[in-house]
């Protein structure tokens, strides 16, 4: 059976007066005494040397224990110095004496180690690597067994994640505030303003929405945010209300209801004051009922506008008319960057701050994440109120891509804390404590709820007094990183939480049944969206009852689901969808991508689904309109649903394939993009299918494009089929 091994010896004293054998002898008693509560085994003892062997369940408690016995033998007694090695391996304990390489192993290291010092094999250290750090290599003779000691300065990874507090918060670079020093202007003035921000992610400029909202602070802000699949009409409305005390049609609205369309704007008008903020933030994900609402009423009331939005990211269709006003958020220079980098580092060695600079590439929040990792992985420590590294820096400097810096932090965390912030990246903002609370209670979290939660916000995962996650990028990682099981899995517990809150109206239900659908009760998400269709029709929200009439039987395509849907989109009118959309697939996605009506494809869609069309057809338009909005993440969420409908025929997996490529194409992997594309070029070879050859070989050419080989690309184009 595999254990650790500790091999504890004394440094036997230079000097033959200070041998102290009766000393010595106590102290490996208490070593033997402290040891039996974690199961330890006592392989061999002789004058100052024990030998324990623990089971591998004990691994950290036992390292644990071993660097303790070093702070008490130092705080004891000077005369006392002591080594220890630990080695994991197979003991066996069959004959006379136990014995195994581990025992050898920890041994010689043991006998290596300088006084003071845990010296560790490379099993132990890949076994403890996730929570220990280590300083310096220990070599026992030329190609033979090499070990690592203990960092005993900051021996364990939680010591160095819990120095992130100490960074102070990133204020907006000066580069940016210059960049949009009208803005702010804006801000001041009484006229009404539509302003569009526009930059990669990460850029700053909800850190500056941020920072203006606190300059100012605005009698009346409306901070919207996405809804689960962008479904709950009125949604992203309802949920930047429910902070406040609300009266009347808005009351109702916080419940859920089905409200009417001119008493909401003239109740928003009211609450508003003079001059309401409206924070759009970010645009992607908001349910296109509350852009309606917000964009009537800034066209009719003097109103300051927000949007925060991609470089490439259209307009929604019912913010087209408004006057916007676009700035286009700089990149950060290196100089830039070492201004953020020094504003959160304070007195840090200036190696620190270029390195944190360069590594967080052209963004704010890259060079604040590459600060935060650099922390988490221990490479830099907080020590004497200032940021030092902890041994040499890494070799090499680049900039490392911002979802990468992101994912990697994620992963150092475990246990209750990384299901808590699962939570907490699962429920859509604005969700209220109440709810968040009983929904991680049902996924087991109890008397840890507040220390995970005090870790999460010294740690930067969410913000401080807040259940939300620091930014929308790590909101995302979060859920990316979930395996479909637990995401279903704390679906269904957030749909038991919204029910056990007690009633409420049946359009705020709908958040409740896309928990319901992701949780895998299709039937009951469909039966909870066409009560709100219904409910919706009365009121005169056609648009919002016929796209929860299109998510019933997207959600639940049975027969009974379907002729309800279809019944209640027929009575609201839905315009007839083109007989032959299921053979033009590809041609509606391109021409959608040619003319920028996004809006009228997802109509076309949505009728198309309500009368009854291909439900896969219509998923490879819908994703591909989420790709010309610049979303890739959507366009992957309705490609895993296009998934579990396509069937095995050929041609319907050929078009999955290219869809498939196109979307990993956009999000920037062009190496999973080639393999789906070349998967599609030979379905559609084997069914000698000449058009989608040429689509085929079209998508795998653009792949090359996008990997810098344009030789290869062209002669993929003069290949295709005429």
């Amino acid at each position: 059976m595999e254990r650790l091994v500790l091999w504890h010896r004394v440094v036997p004293p230079t000097r033959l007066e200070n041998d102290d054998p009766a000393a010595i002898d106590a102290w490996v008693d208490a070593l033997e005494a402290g040891a039996r509560p974690f199961g330890a085994r006592t392989l061999a003892r002789a004058g100052g040397m024990i030998a324990l062997a623990f089971e591998l369940t004990e691994l950290e408690d036992a390292l644990g224990l071993a660097l303790r016995w070093l702070d008490e033998a130092e705080a004891r007694s000077p005369e006392l110095p002591m080594a220890l090695g630990a080695a994991t391996g197979e003991i066996s304990e069959g004959g006379r004496a136990p014995a195994g390489a581990a025992i050898d192993r920890a041994h010689l290291l043991a006998g290596r180690a300088r006084k003071g010092e845990l010296v560790v094999d490379a099993a132990t250290r890949d076994l403890a690597g996730t929570v220990f750090l280590f300083d310096r290599a220990v070599g026992t003779g030329a190609a033979a067994l090499r070990g690592m000691s203990v960092d005993r300065r900051v021996p364990r990874r939680e010591q160095c994640r819990g120095a992130i507090a100490h960074l102070t918060q990133a204020a907006v670079p000066s580069a940016i505030a210059d960049e949009l020093a009208e803005v702010s202007a804006l801000a001041t003035s009484t006229e009404p303003a539509c302003v569009l921000l526009r930059g990669p992610s990460g850029a700053g400029s909800s850190r500056y929405l941020y920072q203006l909202e606190r300059e100012h602070a605005p009698t009346f802000v409306a901070r919207l945010g996405p809804v689960p699949g962008g479904l709950e009409p009125l949604g992203s409305l309802r949920l930047a209300l429910a902070a406040r005390k609300n009266e009347g049609v808005l009351a109702e609205l916080a419940q859920g209801e089905a409200v009417d369309r001119a008493a909401l704007i003239r109740a928003l008008r009211e609450a508003g004051g003079e001059r309401p903020w409206f924070v759009l933030d970010p645009l992607a994900g908001l349910d296109p009922s509350s852009l309606e609402v917000v964009a009537e009423l800034v066209s009719t009331t003097p109103s300051l506008l927000f949007a925060r939005a991609g470089m490439d990211l259209p307009l929604p269709k019912s913010l087209e008319a408004l006057p916007w006003q676009e700035y286009v958020l700089p990149s950060l220079r290196l100089d830039d960057a070492k201004e953020v980098a020094a504003t959160i580092l304070g007195e840090a060695d200036e190696d620190v701050i270029r390195r944190v600079a360069v590594l967080g590439g052209d963004t704010p929040l890259g060079v604040v994440e590459a600060a935060r990792n650099l922390l988490a992985a221990g490479d830099v420590i907080y020590a004497d109120h200032r940021f030092v590294w902890r041994s040499a820096p890494r070799a090499g400097i680049r900039a490392i891509p911002l979802d990468t810096l992101v994912h990697e932090r994620v992963d150092t965390l475990e246990g209750v804390s990384r299901a808590l912030l699962e939570t907490c990246s699962l429920v859509p903002p604005g969700t209220d404590e109440d709810t968040l609370v009983d929904l991680a209670r049902r996924d087991g979290l109890t008397n840890e709820l507040g220390e995970a939660r005090e870790r999460l916000e010294r740690e930067a995962f969410l913000r401080a007094g807040s259940w939300a996650p620091t930014s929308e990028h790590l909101r995302r990682a979060v859920l990316q990183s979930m395996p479909p099981a637990r995401r279903a899995e704390l679906e269904r517990f957030f749909a038991a939480a919204l029910e056990a809150k007690g009633p409420s109206g049946p359009v705020a239900g709908v958040t409740r049944g896309m928990a319901l659908a992701e949780g895998g009760d299709g039937a009951g998400a469909a039966a909870v969206f066409l009560r709100a269709a219904e409910a919706l029709a009365t009121r005169g929200w056609r648009d919002a009852a016929r796209r929860l009439a299109v998510a019933a039987i997207q959600t639940d395509p049975r027969a009974e689901t379907r002729a309800a849907a279809t019944a209640l989109a027929r009575s609201l009118g839905s315009e007839r969808p083109p007989a032959d959309l299921g053979e033009r697939v590809s041609q509606v996605a391109v021409s959608a991508l040619l003319a920028g009506d996004i809006g009228a494809v997802e109509r076309t869609v949505d009728a198309a689904i309500a009368e009854g069309r291909d439900l896969a057809a219509a998923d490879r338009v819908r994703a591909m309109a989420y790709l010309a909005k610049g979303d890739p993440a959507r366009a992957m969420e309705v490609f895993e649903r296009l998934a579990r409908n396509t069937t095995r025929e050929p041609k319907a997996r050929a078009r999955s394939a290219l869809t498939l490529s196109w979307i990993r194409l956009h999000a920037g992997d062009a190496s999973d993009a080639v393999r789906a594309a070349l998967e599609a070029l030979a379905l559609v070879r084997r069914l000698k299918d000449p058009r989608g050859e040429t689509a085929a070989l079209h998508t795998l050419a653009a792949c090359y494009r996008a990997l810098h080989r344009d030789e290869d690309a062209q002669r993929l184009e003069d290949a295709a089929p005429a």
